[in-house]
């Protein structure tokens, strides 16, 4: 059971479709790392504050000029906003920087799922104060997590969210429950059925 009546023919036809574009269109330069690891410890850049637990993740593509490549696929192109304010290149902007001392060429490639798909390349830049953003973003959600705070950011994955319900019944200040999560499965069962 595929999403818009897809099936599974039509998504590998569209995957190979996709791959053969980003084959054919890709610009970056000679590739250093793929799926580079990363843990460093995130820093406010400003007042030295250490955040408790570690940054780990994945870089998708680092190229040998040292410019760092989130690859996405999306249902459209990305505007302007929405690649100034991407949490996830500048993370690994800061990690880039933990790790080798120095700021990164950050560029995002977006593989558009369209009819006719196409690679769009954004180039992107982090500065400093981005960083410390992005050290209270992080901190600020730590500090919710520890408290059982969890707040909706409604958008196109709550369709395959498990958690579609407890946000539907999201109130400031209410916490997440797993022993509803029983109540939560009966109440989506029936929805579907």
């Amino acid at each position: 059971a595929f999403k818009n009546g897809d099936t599974e023919e039509d998504l590998v036809d569209k995957g190979g479709r996709m791959l053969g574009v980003y084959l054919r269109d890709y610009r970056g330069g000679a590739v250093k790392q793929i799926e580079l690891p990363f843990r460093v410890s995130l820093i406010d850049k400003e007042t030295g504050e250490v955040l408790d637990l570690p940054f780990d993740g994945y870089i998708d593509l680092v190229e040998a000029d040292g410019t760092v490549v989130e690859l996405k696929t999306s249902g459209k192109a990305y505007n302007l906003l929405e690649i100034s304010q991407h949490l996830q290149l500048t993370g690994y902007s800061y990690a880039y920087e933990q790790l080798y001392g120095r700021p990164p060429k950050l560029r995002l490639d977006c593989l558009t799922k369209t009819k006719n798909p196409a690679l769009h390349e954004y180039e992107a830049v982090r500065t400093a104060d981005d960083h410390v953003r992005f050290f209270h973003i992080a901190k600020a959600v730590v500090e919710a997590v520890r408290l059982r705070q969890f707040y909706p950011k409604p958008g196109w994955q709550c369709g395959d969210c498990e958690y579609f319900q407890h946000c539907q019944k999201w109130r400031s200040g209410s916490g997440f429950n797993p022993e509803d999560e029983k109540q939560t499965d009966r109440t989506l069962e029936s929805q579907i059925t």
